[in-house]
């Protein structure tokens, strides 16, 4: 990922946070494979069957079948990819279907913030010590590929 993307980004989670928000989420389409998984408190990773993946390519972006199924062989597995998450959600359905699981989890995510999100804001060095745990966590975490 680009260094201007990053500081975009970051400033954006520094915005969020200067504003008291409870959770900040980031639509990255690269999060695993460029290595930012591991500066988030949770990864989310949205799914499809390979085929639905395909038919979304072909009538959105106009790829034959075969650009479609390069484009997704160019890309880590999704299978991988999960192995990389906290959540998984199935956006193998409609719009509505994905909207429900996003807001189910939008939900999750502002409940386990609890309280202590606030601790957090109030307390910037109580901030600091959270967010280093998070990212230690993370950076010890070593993920095993499957399959």
């Amino acid at each position: 990922m680009h260094p201007r993307i990053r500081r975009i980004m970051l400033w954006q989670i520094i915005k969020h946070w200067l504003h008291g928000e409870r959770v900040c989420i980031l639509d990255v389409p690269l999060l695993v494979e460029g290595g930012l998984w591991r500066y988030c408190g949770k990864v989310v990773v949205v799914y499809c069957p390979p085929e639905v993946q395909i038919q979304r390519l072909m009538s959105r972006d106009g790829y034959t079948e075969k650009e479609a199924l390069a484009r997704i062989k160019s890309q880590m597995s999704i299978s991988r990819k999960a192995d990389y998450a906290d959540d998984l959600l199935d956006n193998s359905g409609n719009r509505e279907h994905a909207k429900v699981q996003v807001v189910r989890l939008a939900r999750q995510l502002d409940a386990e913030a609890g309280w202590f999100w606030k601790v957090n804001w109030l307390l910037p060095p109580v901030g600091v010590i959270s967010g280093t745990i998070c990212l230690l966590r993370r950076y010890l975490t070593i993920k095993i590929p499957s399959g």
